[in-house]
């Protein structure tokens, strides 16, 4: 698996920007993420797993972008929009992820998570990437199988 962090960052500002209308800003320092929403996906090619992409998120950015997509006020966002917004998310980094492996790769389902912190599965860390959006802080981090 060969993308980086330039690559990972164009995805989710491209996401973002197109999806929410507003700007997810690259920052170079790791930031703290408490009481997140973390979303995953994995990149399969001939049934072989190759790797996952994670979204982990603070509540708050969570809820401020299931309020742009379900056009809900932010008071009135549930727990499970909030849940469903990190899905998509993650579904569309992925799949913009996807598209720059394999031809004949394949997107699994997404999972989503409510609270705790990112744990990811036994892989190694490809590339990881923090920014700053509506809400506060979210990471995303591409990880290869061992």
């Amino acid at each position: 698996m060969h993308i980086g962090l330039a690559e990972i960052n164009a995805i989710v500002e491209n996401v973002w920007a197109s999806t929410l209308g507003y700007e997810a800003i690259p920052v170079d320092d790791p930031l703290e993420i408490a009481d997140g929403v973390t979303g995953s996906v994995g990149i399969s090619e001939a049934g072989a797993l190759l790797g996952r992409v994670y979204l982990h998120c603070s509540r708050e950015v969570a809820s401020s972008a299931a309020a742009v997509m379900f056009r809900l006020d932010l008071d009135a966002v549930g727990e499970q929009d909030a849940a469903d917004t990190v899905g998509e998310l993650i579904n569309m980094i992925g799949g913009n992820i996807k598209s720059l492996l394999a031809e004949n790769s394949q997107l699994e389902i997404p999972t989503v998570v409510i609270g705790g912190g990112l744990v990811p599965d036994a892989c190694v860390n490809v590339c990881d990437a923090y920014f700053v959006a509506e809400g506060g802080p979210f990471r995303v981090m591409l990880c290869g199988m061992q």
